[in-house]
């Protein structure tokens, strides 16, 4: 019997709902199913490979290309390429379930359509929703209106959905739709929570790519309205993009920038073991996104997450469901408002913790991670919502 994962993101490891839908792997495994990933990461079409014991596939084409044709090929194409594949797969093996994560909408009618046909259970974990102020063309951007369509209408009674938050959870649950909330869970215990930290310098880390939902524009002018001694005491250290990046998707203010240019560390893009190495080293992240914001509400930061299984905690402002889990000066130090000078207080207090205090941060940090975070926490009642009805 097998669960095949069907995702549109670059599984196994290129980004950050990878990690979760290998944790969802391995709970599948532990309840005696084989599992089976279609992603698109950056292998070849087709070929199957094998990413810590599972294997997986990637429908996506033209790799090394990126141009407005081919992320619309690979958008559209994906429907036909499920469907060739699945089709073969589904010969050689019974499928008993599948989860789907943020796939096009063609290719959720597809599966809808097959899963019925062939008495399959379907999952749907639901990650994000996203907001039209991310987009250029805002409520007729038609990445905006496929999400829409799919949340609103299309993912129906005939799913179970596994929600990352409440205000997903409660979304779909007022449509009917038999959901569980699940936030980010990996495996904690396999972070290392080792730490590497300074007493004569505050390590700040920011690790991701910020587009339009992350606020890094007032990270750095809210360093910059520190005096000048304050920002020698800082490092901020950012993975995950250039410099010129930075200044060009950003408009960050030249002179904030020139102000604090000597205490930024830019590392760009970087594979996980090196962000996992530089979370050591580092005294606080931090994540700053809009509170009202739909995006902000409906998603659950990975990385907010990984940082607290590392031991490290984060300077941040309450979105999501981050205040049921973050308490100023144990496991974070709460922004008050998403604005630069409200960042600039909250690194002031940083700034003037003893070591003894952010050591015992670090530890709230870890402990935070392992109660809530750890997916062997959720075993039970995932596989019961899931498999109550099934039969092996």
């Amino acid at each position: 019997m097998c669960v095949l994962i069907i995702s549109y993101n670059k599984f196994p490891e290129g980004d950050a709902i990878s990690i979760r839908e290998y944790t969802f792997g391995k709970i599948f495994s532990k309840m005696g199913y084989k599992v089976f990933f279609i992603g698109m990461g950056d292998t070849p079409c087709y070929d199957i490979g094998v990413f810590k014991g599972f294997e997986y596939t990637s429908l996506r084409i033209n790799q090394n290309q990126s141009s407005l044709q081919k992320s619309l090929e690979n958008y559209f194409g994906f429907k036909q390429r499920l469907k060739q594949f699945i089709t073969q797969y589904s010969a050689e093996d019974k499928i008993e379930a599948i989860l789907v994560v943020n796939i096009p909408l063609n290719a959720l009618f597809f599966i809808k359509r097959f899963a019925k046909k062939n008495k399959i259970y379907l999952i749907h974990d639901s990650v994000d929703w996203y907001s039209s102020e991310q987009f250029k063309l805002k409520r007729f951007d038609p990445l905006y209106i496929l999400k829409e369509l799919s949340y609103r209408i299309f993912i129906d009674k005939s799913f179970k959905v596994i929600a990352i938050s409440k205000y997903l959870e409660n979304h779909f649950k007022s449509r009917g739709i038999e959901t569980i909330r699940i936030p980010v869970i990996m495996d904690v215990n396999k972070l290392s929570c080792e730490k590497h930290t300074r007493e004569d310098k505050l390590t700040i880390l920011y690790a991701g790519t910020p587009g339009k939902r992350d606020y890094l524009k007032e990270v750095i002018n809210g360093i910059s309205l520190l005096n000048s001694d304050e920002i020698e005491k800082i490092e901020l250290r950012l993975i995950g993009f250039t410099l010129e990046q930075m200044k060009s998707d950003l408009d960050i203010d030249k002179n904030a920038l020139n102000k604090i240019k000597n205490n930024i560390n830019i590392l760009g893009r970087v594979p996980r073991e090196i962000v996992l190495e530089n979370l050591k080293q580092a005294d606080f992240t931090v994540l700053l996104r809009s509170p009202v914001q739909r995006y902000a509400k409906a998603g659950f930061p990975t990385k907010v997450v990984e940082s607290l299984a590392s031991a490290t905690p984060v300077i941040l402002n309450i979105t999501s469901d981050l205040g049921d889990y973050i308490t100023d000066m144990k496991q974070g130090l709460i922004v008050e408002e998403c604005s630069s000078l409200a960042f600039c207080d909250a690194v002031r207090r940083a700034i003037k913790l003893t070591y003894q205090q952010k050591c015992d941060m670090y530890l709230e940090s870890r402990k935070c991670a392992e109660k809530n975070f750890d997916y062997i926490k959720f075993e039970k009642q995932l596989s019961i919502f899931i498999f109550k009805n099934m039969k092996k």
